[in-house]
């Protein structure tokens, strides 16, 4: 029985979540409610109160499972075995799909970004800056791009630009374009990274 209703309140808790989720990514946290997040998730007020104390609490639970979920996404595309830089390059673009279509990451990046509430979620950004220096040192050991290049400032940059240009795609064509978006900021970035004679095939031009 313990197991069962441990189980139900699990259940419930990602319902909740993703209401929470799918709210904050339509409205911001300023502009979500948490009636609103009730209605939407479909328990009752004590059901949500129960695993969450407040809507900052809601905004948190959101981040955190926005930053899990981008460390398994991250380990995956690793998984797939391609050259670091390559590695590197796929994963901007498999995150691209995240922000696209999961509520968990369209609501990460927008309250985030938003930063109106709690204290600062830099987290969410220096997870990936680990991440992104990890495989520009793989690749300047490789030769894939120029020995002479600061792995943790080429980080920092990559993981800027890459923020904006979600941010903007979302601004311009609620980010249908990001891809196209991507193509653009890969071409410029690449021509600084890359070796004299070297080039890589981009995502969308892949197939």
């Amino acid at each position: 029985m313990a197991r069962r209703l441990q189980q139900r309140a699990e259940r419930t808790r990602v319902v909740v979540l993703r209401a929470a989720a799918e709210v904050f990514a339509a409205d911001g946290f300023r502009g979500a409610r948490t009636a609103d997040i009730i209605a939407h998730a479909g328990v009752t007020k004590g059901a949500v109160y129960f695993h969450f104390s407040s809507k900052e609490e809601l905004a948190q639970a959101v981040i955190a499972a926005h930053r899990e979920e981008g460390a398994r996404l991250a380990e995956a595309v690793a998984a797939q075995g391609a050259t670091p830089l390559r590695t590197l390059v796929n994963l901007s673009y498999a995150y691209a799909r995240l922000i696209k279509e999961n509520p968990i990451h369209l609501a990460g990046v927008r309250l985030v970004a938003e930063g109106t509430f709690g204290s600062p979620t830099v987290e969410a950004f220096t997870d990936w800056d680990l991440v992104l220096v990890k495989l520009l040192n793989e690749a300047k050991d490789r030769g894939e791009i120029r020995d002479d290049l600061d792995a943790e400032a080429c980080a920092r940059f990559i993981n800027g630009a890459f923020y904006g240009t979600q941010i903007l795609s979302f601004i311009y064509s609620r980010r249908d374009d990001l891809v196209q978006r991507l193509d653009t900021m890969w071409q410029v970035l690449l021509n600084g990274l890359l070796p004299e004679g070297r080039s890589v095939i981009l995502m969308s031009q892949a197939g």
